[in-house]
């Protein structure tokens, strides 16, 4: 940050930096103000541990409350192949988590994903019901021959699921490999690397991504 225009729109500015690729400096949870003055951090102990989709939202217990509000994010590790791994670059991996802190910085709820999968660091989305929807994924082992693939290969699943934050109880859950046929998806181009766009809204959907054996 290195002006304050007149115009600026009032309100913190919330930074949570991760990479796929190697990190430098510091990670954790950061609020600044306007003048980039940091209002509240949360470092973390390692840049391998990292935080993502840091943001405020609103907390209901799921009794028809006015909801309280609350900071969320992803913390986690995330996929650095061919190194050690042979996961998709910046894919989750085990141990990961969503935090929920109240509005005195204290930890509210901790949420995990269900039977086996990786919490995703793009979204964590709270609702009236006093659940979470995030999205989660998993390698799941696979013969990828019909698809130009290796024989002992996998495929990166993903999976919508809702948890009900008093109990941590799993609610719904729809997965992209019972509805999507691998046959119908598409190699991506290689991206293109380029500064990213202040401001640029990011979408992610369900999806299935194949991986390289062997790695």
């Amino acid at each position: 940050m290195t002006a304050n225009k007149p115009g600026t729109a009032h309100g913190d500015i919330f930074v949570a930096p991760f990479s796929a690729d190697q990190m430098v400096g510091q990670t954790g949870a950061l609020v600044n103000d306007n003048s980039g003055d940091p209002v509240w951090f949360r470092p973390l102990p390692s840049t391998n541990l990292q935080n993502a989709d840091f943001k405020v939202q609103t907390y209901y217990d799921g009794h028809g409350g006015r909801g309280q509000p609350v900071l969320t994010w992803w913390q986690g590790t995330l996929a650095l192949p061919p190194a050690y791994t042979n996961l998709p670059a910046g894919a989750p991996e085990p141990g990961g988590c969503y935090y929920i802190y109240d509005s005195h910085y204290r930890l509210l709820k901790t949420v995990f994903a269900h039977h086996g999968y990786y919490p995703d660091e793009h979204e964590f989305t709270l609702t009236r019901r006093g659940t979470a929807l995030f999205i989660a994924s998993r390698p799941v082992p696979m013969d990828l021959t019909p698809y130009g693939g290796p024989k002992n290969g996998a495929i990166e699943n993903s999976e919508i699921q809702e948890v009900d934050l008093a109990t941590g109880r799993l609610l719904y859950s729809w997965n992209a490999l019972d509805h999507i046929d691998p046959a119908d998806s598409e190699e991506a181009p290689p991206a293109r690397r380029r500064p990213a766009e202040c401001g640029t809204p990011f979408t992610s959907t369900p999806s299935t991504r194949a991986l390289t054996a062997g790695c």
